[in-house]
């Protein structure tokens, strides 16, 4: 959400530093945006009645709209809570990925 208007958006990366999004449209890049992420869940109870993690964001980069109308934008969290960043460690292992970038 940023300011008061709500963007369905898809993720299309998560870090623990942050996201690249996909939205409808591009967005005020001088206002935070407050982001709810629902991540998956090995417990089919929590699964199904889940909770979002609700970091603030700052966008670092955006693009034009792209072939299917959408706008692609780089993220950074800047108040990801360290429970919420053991629940993002948590969903790399789900997984079976590394929460760390690996250079090669």
């Amino acid at each position: 959400m940023q300011g008061n208007e709500k963007l369905d958006a898809i993720s299309q990366d998560l870090s623990l530093s942050g996201m690249r999004l996909s939205l409808p449209r591009q967005v005020d890049t001088s206002q935070l945006v407050d982001i709810s992420i629902y991540l998956p869940h090995h417990d089919l109870r929590v699964y199904e009645s889940p909770a979002p993690i609700v970091p603030t964001g700052e966008v670092i980069w955006q693009s034009g709209q792209d072939g299917r109308n959408r706008c692609i934008a780089g993220v950074k969290f800047v108040n990801l809570s360290e429970p919420d960043r053991y629940k993002i460690q948590q969903c790399f292992k789900f997984f079976n990925e590394s929460a760390e970038f690996a250079s090669s």
